[in-house]
C-alpha cells in the first residue's frame, strides 16, 4: 500500500505541472492580436501655376484652396517639384488667415508664426518632400509663394494623409 501511495504521489508530481502547462498553453492559444492597417489617402495631386510677382507686390501666393483637416497623430506626406524656386509652407488655417491668406494680400513674404502655426518651411526650393505628424487637430493649408518678378512658376504637387 505504501508503494501505491508513493507511486500516486509521484504521478501527481508529474501530472500537476503538466496540467498547469496545458492550461497556460490553452490560455495563450485563445489570446488574439488585432493589427490595424492604415493606408494613405490622397489630399492633392495636381499641377499648380503661380503668376510672377509684380512691381507692386514682392511675392504672389497660389490662391487655390489647398486646405485639409487632420487629427492628432495623423501623418501628412507629400512632395513637389517646380521649374523655378518657390517658398512652401504647411500652416494652420487660423494662422494663414491672420497672415493674410484669402484676403489677396499677405502681410509679408515669410510667415513668422510659431512651430504650432507653421509646421513646414521650405524657402526658395525647386523640390521638397515632407513627412510631418500632426500634434494639434485642426484645419491646415499648403501654401506656395513665388517671389520671382520675371517668371511664373509651374509646380507638380502631391500630398496625402495617413490616419483619420
Amino acid at each position: 500500500m505504501f508503494s501505491r501511495l508513493k507511486t500516486s504521489a509521484m504521478l501527481l508530481l508529474v501530472i500537476i505541472p503538466f496540467l498547469s502547462t496545458v492550461a497556460s498553453s490553452s490560455q495563450q492559444a485563445t489570446t488574439s492580436t488585432t493589427t490595424a492597417f492604415t493606408t494613405q489617402r490622397t489630399l492633392f495631386s495636381q499641377a499648380v501655376t503661380i503668376d510672377k510677382a509684380g512691381i507692386k507686390y514682392p511675392c504672389i501666393y497660389y490662391p487655390g484652396h489647398l486646405i485639409f483637416t487632420a487629427g492628432h497623430g495623423d501623418r501628412i506626406m507629400g512632395s513637389f517639384t517646380s521649374d523655378s524656386p518657390v517658398s512652401f509652407y504647411v500652416m494652420s488655417e487660423s494662422y494663414a488667415q491672420s497672415w493674410g491668406i484669402g484676403t489677396g494680400l499677405i502681410s509679408s513674404c515669410t510667415p513668422t508664426g510659431t512651430k504650432d502655426d507653421v509646421l513646414v518651411t521650405g524657402r526658395d526650393v525647386t523640390s521638397l518632400s515632407i513627412d510631418v505628424t500632426i500634434n494639434n487637430p485642426g484645419t491646415y493649408r499648403f501654401i506656395f509663394i513665388n517671389s520671382d518678378k520675371s517668371n511664373a512658376v509651374h509646380i507638380n504637387f502631391n500630398a496625402g494623409i495617413v490616419g483619420s
